[in-house]
């Protein structure tokens, strides 16, 4: 009788050992699963912190630009406004000139 429950005893043991193994087996795969994705999750986030500093930089690079650009059309607005006028005053006064010829054929003008 006590060798069937040293048997019994040592099977269980046996038993629990190997469960045992197993779970602990199945955990290290777990670990080691968790790890390797915690390195890509590091890797992820290092590459994308570039990528965005890298469009900041664009974004900076372009809002430099636009800047520029802003600063040349401000100026040419300067340079070009009595150029402009001028050409209003010309335009202005081609218009007067065909309006005066107009009523002078209607003789509605003396001349």
């Amino acid at each position: 009788m006590k060798n069937l429950v040293k048997k019994n005893t040592s099977r269980e043991r046996d038993q629990f050992a190997v469960v045992l193994e197993d779970i602990n087996s199945k955990i290290n795969l777990l670990v080691e699963s968790h790890q390797s994705l915690a390195d890509e999750f590091r890797s992820f986030k290092i590459e994308t912190k570039e990528n965005f500093k890298a469009v900041f930089e664009y974004f900076s690079r372009i809002d430099d630009e636009l800047q520029d650009i802003k600063a040349e059309i401000k100026s040419l607005k300067i340079e070009f406004k009595d150029k402009i006028e001028l050409e209003r005053v010309i335009v202005l006064e081609r218009k007067v000139s065909m309006l005066e010829k107009i009523l002078i054929k209607q003789k509605l003008l003396s001349v």
